[in-house]
């Protein structure tokens, strides 16, 4: 066990010998981890998968950086048939430990069996169209589609529970109770599936008395929540479900952010805000009443035209007369226009803020790009304006970098990874894995041009993060490009 602050070895001692931290609580929480994982590794090896899975949560949230519990994990989801949150357990695995780590070959593996990934995504494909027709009450439709799903992939527990349900819901118990078994043979002790072992059998037991119909109701149980999501996941949605499919999704890995930024940047916005809604509520009657002096003065003119048009001295001492109204005119239409301007600009930022808000932070992105800050002058919008745009950088410089991170190790498409990590560090250029996977990629592309600037990215680890490991192996592919 090493010390978190020096990285030294510890002793049994509570303290660390050589910085004097204090130690004992972070002692304890390192065992805890140690000790869910051992009870994960134990229920795994009989099969207790849900068990295994829910210890081994708790280990990786005593200690996220316990890898060897999160790659246990990836394998009991991979066992129980949800590919896509053990890829994401792998992927954050070799994120926390790039190498000598064991999920870059369970990795490799999957990505090499492209069979494989094309089973699974069948499988998914058609497990969706299984819960939409039983949503839909055509269970003859379901039952058929959900027997090709398992026949691809037989370890796919929701298949077996959704099954299930389909033979409750045909009144057809006795197939009902094979199929759940058989959902517990691969995990014993799924709560899901013990409860509906349990009443299935009090079914049974009752000689063939419908109680059971009555206490769950014709197509109650069948999940809302179930649809499972592709390998090929969409960009880094951060809960395990949609709102607009209700996909379970992969979740990802995120460090939490300090709430007193998040405090200086709301009262900031409300500066905004309030800025923006006293323009709203001034300039309408500022526009009407210019308005309305324009129309009074154009009136004016009109009578001027018609009272001196008899003779052209007259007529000459109007067209001055009306040269200087007009420039006057002028001015005032140039100034509602830059009134009109300014609202157009602060419509923009409110736009932008919105968008933020709602966690669009692509549309935000491109959104804030096309505001010209160089023609605003106001100090307070363009405090906002900096605020939003770096913490929303910040934000798809993260998804861009996962975007890049995700091809480096699943399809190892580097120039593809390059071409994605290469604008997280054009938005983020201070994040250590930002410099050092986009020098990796240009490293892997093994193209002579982009050797100097592989270079100049492993120097940059070395010399911002020198008592990492990260440090560590950019300095052994340095050495191996000189």
């Amino acid at each position: 066990m090493r010390c978190y602050k020096c990285n030294a070895t510890l002793s049994e001692q509570d303290y660390c010998n050589k910085c004097g931290t204090d130690v004992k609580i972070y002692k304890k929480i390192i065992r805890s981890s140690e000790a869910y994982y051992n009870m994960g590794l134990e229920r795994a090896k009989t099969r207790d998968l849900s068990g295994a899975a829910d210890c081994l949560r708790r280990s990786i949230k005593y200690n996220k950086h316990n890898t060897n519990a999160r790659n246990l994990l990836g394998l009991v989801y991979f066992e129980m048939g949800e590919v896509v949150a053990a890829l994401s357990e792998w992927v954050i695995s070799l994120n926390l430990q790039p190498e000598k780590n064991i999920a870059d070959v369970y990795l490799d593996k999957v990505h090499r069996d492209a069979a494989k990934l094309d089973v699974i995504n069948q499988t998914i494909k058609k497990y969706n169209q299984t819960l939409a027709y039983a949503k839909q009450n055509s269970e003859d439709l379901a039952l058929i589609q959900m027997k090709k799903v398992l026949n691809l992939y037989p370890n796919l527990i929701k298949g077996h529970q959704l099954l299930t349900l389909l033979y409750i819901n045909m009144g057809d118990y006795e197939r009902a109770l094979k199929a759940i078994t058989k959902a517990l043979k691969i995990d014993r002790n799924n709560p899901l599936s013990l409860q509906y072992a349990e009443e299935i059998k009090k079914v049974l037991e009752s000689n063939g008395k419908s109680i059971y119909s009555d206490k769950m109701g014709k197509g109650k149980h069948i999940p809302d929540n179930g649809k499972l999501a592709y390998v090929s996941v969409p960009e880094h949605e951060d809960s395990r479900s949609r709102a607009d499919d209700v996909s379970i999704t992969p979740t990802h890995y995120k460090e939490s952010s300090s709430n007193g930024g998040w405090a200086i940047l709301n009262i900031i916005i409300g500066i905004a805000i309030g800025v923006a809604l006293t323009w709203f509520l001034i300039l309408p009657n500022k526009l009407a009443q210019k308005d309305e002096d324009s129309k009074a003065k154009i009136n004016e003119l009109n009578i001027m035209i018609d009272s001196k048009s008899s003779t052209i001295t007259n007529l000459q001492e109007s067209i001055t007369e009306l040269e200087s109204v007009r420039d006057k005119l002028q001015a005032n239409l140039t100034s509602v226009e830059k009134e009109n301007e300014i609202i157009a600009v602060y419509n923009n930022l409110l736009e932008g803020i919105d968008l933020y808000m709602s966690e669009k932070h692509l549309a935000a992105y491109e959104h804030f790009k096309n505001i010209d800050i160089e023609t605003v002058t106001d100090e307070t919008y363009i405090a906002v304006y900096n605020a939003i745009v770096e913490k929303n950088n910040i934000i798809v410089a993260a998804m861009y970098y996962d975007e890049g991170y995700n091809n480096y190790y699943l399809s190892g498409d580097y120039e593809t990874s390059a071409q994605y990590i290469q604008i997280a560090y054009d938005l983020n250029p201070e994040e250590k894995y930002h410099i050092y996977y986009l020098a990796r990629s240009l490293d892997r592309l093994n193209v002579d041009e982009y050797v100097p600037k592989a270079k100049e990215l492993y120097q940059k680890v070395i010399d911002m993060f020198p008592d990492t490991s990260t440090a560590d192996y950019a300095k052994q592919y340095l050495k191996n490009l000189k």
